[in-house]
C-alpha cells in the first residue's frame, strides 16, 4: 500500500484496532505500586527528640507511632535510646512528599557471627611441617 491509503485507513472513520478495544489501553491512570521498605544504615549524624527525626548520613529519617524501633538484643526501644554516633539499621517507606518514614530501625551494631577458620583438607593437628632441604 501507499503512504496515502494507510493515511486513509488510521483516519477518524477507520474501524478501532485491537489496541483501542482493550480495556487495558482506555484506562487513565496506573496501577498504583505498593512502596516497599528501603533498607538504610550508618551512624547517628544528629537526633531530634522532640520532632522525632535521625539524621543517618545525608538523610533525615522521621519516626511515628507505627515505626517499629527494637535493640540488638531484640528488646523494645524508643527514640530516647538514640544517641548521636551510634551505629543503626533499618528500612524505611518514602512517602508521596519525600519524607522518609522509618518502617523498623536497629539500634547497636549488627551482630557478626564469626566462624571458627575452616581447616584445609591435607593438615591435620597431628601432622608435622615438611623438614626444609
Amino acid at each position: 500500500m501507499c503512504p496515502v491509503a494507510l493515511a486513509a485507513q488510521s483516519g477518524p472513520g477507520a474501524a478501532p484496532s485491537a489496541a483501542s478495544t482493550n480495556g487495558a489501553a482506555t484506562k487513565t491512570e496506573p496501577a498504583q505500586k505498593k512502596a516497599r521498605p528501603l533498607p538504610f544504615h550508618g551512624k547517628i549524624k544528629t537526633v531530634d527528640k522532640a520532632g522525632g527525626t535521625f539524621t543517618v548520613g545525608e538523610r533525615t529519617f522521621l519516626v511515628n507511632a507505627k515505626s517499629k524501633i527494637m535493640n540488638r538484643d531484640k528488646t523494645q526501644a524508643t527514640l530516647s535510646a538514640v544517641v548521636v554516633g551510634e551505629q543503626v539499621s533499618g528500612s524505611y517507606l518514602k512517602q508521596e512528599d519525600g519524607r522518609l518514614m522509618v518502617n523498623t530501625l536497629y539500634i547497636g551494631p549488627k551482630e557478626t557471627t564469626e566462624k571458627p577458620p575452616t581447616k584445609s583438607p591435607g593438615t591435620s593437628k597431628n601432622s608435622t611441617p615438611a623438614a626444609k632441604p
